[in-house]
This record gives C-alpha cells, structure tokens and sequence, in this order.
C-alpha cells in the first residue's frame, strides 16, 4: 500500500530536478518468525510492515529512539516517477 503522502515527502528532499538514490528490500517477503511478528505488531498499530524503531548508542553516547523506513520496491518505484 502506497501512503498519500508519497508526493509532499518528495518535493522536500529534492528539488524538481533532483535525483534520489536509494536502493531497498522486499522486507515482507520472510519466513523468519521475529519478523513476522513485528509486521504483524506494526499492522496492529496501523504503522508500515516496514517501519522500525532504533537509537544508536556508541562509546557511552545513547541517541533518542527514532523511525526508520524500510520501504519496498514498489513504494521505491513510485516516489522515483
């Protein structure tokens, strides 16, 4: 499923011109059982299979939790038309 706000995200991280290199993974496609419970975990909260939550913490540095998109190759595909 595609999200209505596909368009707005990429007029703000490039200009009409721009070019977006990204590259993804088809993160639904698992037989691994960890994952598929946390698709099934986001779906519940009405979030993206893909989307997961992480901080960095390096040398006594712990960041805050934050967001981050996994998409799959059709949402990739449509934000690049």
């Amino acid at each position: 499923m595609l999200h209505d706000n596909a368009i707005s995200l990429r007029s703000i991280i490039t200009t009409p011109y721009g070019v977006i290199i990204a590259g993804s993974s088809d993160v639904v496609k698992t037989d691994i059982q960890e994952h598929l419970k946390y698709h099934k975990l986001n779906v519940s909260q009405n979030r993206p299979k893909g989307l997961i939550r992480l901080r960095v913490a390096y040398d006594g540095f712990v960041d805050d939790w934050t967001d981050l998109r996994l998409t799959i190759p059709e949402e990739m595909t449509y934000l690049g038309e």
